[in-house]
């Protein structure tokens, strides 16, 4: 798993927080935003747009409907896509990907249909 180190959430007076990227949050991302990319390369994107582009939150995503298990934070992709993070005391871990619609995106639906008429002519 991969780490990122991110500036802290507003308010927050420690500077940056310390991210790591779990396996299923890697998964997540690889099926549901690049499933052209193979799961190394995915974590890698996914760990670049964490440390470049992300915002790190409090309080849950106002598009969000109350999760069953409330996070100490947030990390924020764009508009879109949130990243439930747990404190382990150490750092903070990203334990799922979420996306705003909540279904996959446009290339992922493009990608499994592709590889449905694939295995069609294969038979």
């Amino acid at each position: 798993m991969r780490s990122t180190i991110n500036p802290s959430p507003k308010g927050d007076s420690t500077g940056q927080i310390e991210v790591e990227l779990s396996g299923h949050c890697i998964r997540r991302f690889n099926q549901r935003i690049r499933p052209c990319l193979d799961e190394r390369q995915a974590e890698d994107e996914l760990a670049r747009l964490l440390s470049c582009s992300s915002e790190i939150i409090l309080e849950r995503p106002g598009w969000m409907d109350p999760p069953k298990r409330q996070p100490d934070a947030w990390a924020l992709i764009g508009p879109d896509i949130a990243l439930p993070l747990l404190d382990t005391g150490e750092r903070f871990l990203a334990v799922t990907l979420l996306t705003r619609d909540g279904s996959f995106s446009t290339s992922r639906r493009r990608y499994r249909r592709r590889c449905i008429r694939k295995a069609g002519r294969s038979h």
